[in-house]
């Protein structure tokens, strides 16, 4: 039993909805392996692809700039779109880190989020291992029950030791 596992009793008995931390934080186990570092650069290399095909439409027929512009335009604004979205991550990261009394120059928006979903995993690990003891635990006491109700009877169970003095090899 570890401390996460006291935690867990504590919290089941005093805070139940404690334990509804790792479905809330569910999406957490889904972003935790995003790196923000490789979604700038994909979208700076999306924003330079758009514009050097944008220079290229320019320059060619006018049939050629009619087809391209719808395209043009709605890959522009979903770029742009992406680029707010990212935007709006880092300003998060960054209020994270003043929460959590962090550097915010070396805090790891991923590493934060690697924290969260290992607790979460350890969270619901103690839950059901606290069930398993929890099962284990009553069968040992109804194992305990029925040998002193044995006892009291006056039957001896064929798996009881033999009493103390007698050797197991003269008996057979």
């Amino acid at each position: 039993m570890t401390l996460m596992h006291c935690v867990v009793m504590e919290a089941a008995e005093n805070h139940p909805h404690l334990l509804d931390i790792p479905s809330e934080l569910s999406v957490v186990m889904e972003c935790k392996t995003v790196s923000v570092d490789h979604l700038k650069s994909t979208i700076n290399r999306l924003t330079g692809g758009i514009a050097k095909l944008t220079k290229q439409v320019e320059k060619s027929s006018k049939e050629v700039k009619e087809q391209f512009a719808p395209f043009l335009k709605v890959a522009t604004d979903k770029v742009s779109t992406f680029a707010k979205d990212l935007e709006e991550i880092e300003n998060l990261r960054l209020s994270l880190a003043k929460y959590l009394v962090e550097d915010e120059a070396k805090f790891k928006l991923e590493e934060c989020l690697s924290t969260f979903a290992k607790l979460c995993e350890q969270i619901k690990s103690a839950i059901k291992e606290n069930k398993e003891r929890a099962v284990m635990e009553e069968k040992k006491k109804k194992r305990a029950q029925m040998e002193e109700e044995r006892k009291k009877s006056g039957k001896v169970s064929k798996f009881a030791p033999p009493p103390a003095g007698e050797n197991i090899i003269d008996n057979l």
